[in-house]
């Protein structure tokens, strides 16, 4: 809009502002999804390197080596939260 438009037609200015106004922002809407998502059954790898404080290379490497189970779906790896939890008991019990 031009500077002459908003001069002589400043309910249409207004109208834009208020309009922009009524959208949450991005990470509103991001936690409201959050909060009525389920909980997802697979994690992709750097998600899973993320929930145990690890490095993203030897999070693959405990991946491929079959240490903590994964699926592949076409050429994606996931790792059930399942696998991920017995990993950890696992791991809790040769301590």
């Amino acid at each position: 809009m031009d500077y002459e438009t908003r001069i002589a037609y400043p309910e249409v200015r207004d109208n834009m502002v208020t309009s922009s106004r009524k959208q949450p922002a991005k990470s509103q809407m991001s936690q409201t999804a959050s909060r009525h998502a389920p909980e997802r059954l697979l994690l992709r790898v750097p998600e899973v390197a993320d929930r145990l404080g690890l490095g993203l290379t030897k999070t693959w490497a405990l991946v491929n080596t079959g240490e903590i189970r994964s699926i592949t779906i076409g050429k994606s790896r996931r790792v059930p939260v399942e696998a991920l939890e017995e990993w950890l008991r696992q791991k809790e019990n040769t301590l």
